[in-house]
């Protein structure tokens, strides 16, 4: 055993000895790393939206690509591109909708300017009430007539202006109503106490009629036209022509009636009528009342 120890530490001291007489030397192999300079991609500016688009704000994004590089070998990732964002697409827009021609018997067409009209705007043209019965206001730029009971038939009241021969109308508005609750216009009265009556019932029906001081008189009794919106919360354009002793009725621009009644024939006031037989506190909104005096 001593001697083969002995072998080995001479061998080793040989060795040791043997390199050191040669000079050899392994230092370690020197690691070259690449770094590649970063890219900046430029700013991409979206395109511009087309006229009528929505004003969108783009935000575009500057994308850095970092480089990873294996010995001897540099390789640049290519940059992640960046998204374009498209402006969003305006929602087209309805026209608005042409006023309605009217119908070509409608007198309008051919009456021009008016000389007269009342749009509700304060309630200076009237007197008004608030009765047992029977109630009026202008509210809302509506001429506003409440009929509260079933009781005593008609309930008219009149303007100051006062006319001969005419085309006389009114937009109406009805409330809650059935059957024969009316109202309408009330016109050619030389005094508040007497006058004509032209109305639309609920159920879509027209009236003429005339009080004189003392006895109701039906001139015209009640006849049904596909012309008048029949039925609650219906809106209807009433229309009178009077020259002389003669007649014209309309609804809504058309020709639905005539008559003849020389009863009363000169100069008179015009206002509204109403009437409730089977709705309490009935009630009906007046607009836009106007004469062309002819």
């Amino acid at each position: 055993m001593k001697l083969q120890t002995r072998k080995l530490l001479i061998v080793s001291v040989l060795l040791a000895s043997a390199l050191l007489a040669c000079n050899i030397s392994n230092p370690q192999a020197p690691t070259a790393t690449l770094t590649p300079p970063s890219q900046e991609q430029p700013t991409q500016t979206p395109p511009p939206p087309q006229a009528g688009d929505e004003v969108a704000t783009v935000v575009a994004l500057t994308v850095e690509a970092e480089g990873v590089v294996p010995t001897n070998t540099s390789e640049v990732l290519p940059p992640t591109e960046t998204p374009t964002l498209e402006p969003p697409t305006a929602t087209p827009t309805e026209a608005a909708s042409a006023t309605p021609t009217l119908p070509p018997e409608d007198p309008k067409n051919s009456l021009g300017a008016y000389d007269w009209q009342d749009a509700f705007n304060n309630g200076a043209h009237w007197t008004l009430y608030d009765e047992a019965d029977f109630k009026s206001e202008v509210t809302g730029g509506k001429y506003v007539m409440t009929k509260k009971s079933l009781e005593f038939g008609e309930v008219w009241e009149v303007s100051w202006p006062q006319v001969t021969n005419f085309y006389l109308e009114v937009t109406a508005t009805t409330g809650a109503c059935a059957g024969k609750d009316r109202y309408g216009l009330f016109f050619r009265a030389p005094d508040p106490a007497k006058g004509y009556l032209f109305g639309l019932s609920c159920d879509g029906q027209y009236r003429f009629a005339k009080w004189d001081g003392s006895e109701y008189q039906v001139i015209v009794n009640w006849t049904g036209n596909p012309q008048i919106k029949a039925g609650s919360n219906q809106t209807n354009r009433l229309g009178v022509m009077a020259q002389d002793k003669n007649y014209t009725f309309y609804v809504n621009g058309v020709q639905v009636g005539t008559a003849v009644d020389s009863e009363f024939t000169g100069e008179g006031k015009f206002g509204f009528f109403i009437g409730a037989e089977q709705t309490a506190n009935f009630n009906v909104s007046f607009d836009d009342l106007t004469y062309w005096d002819r």
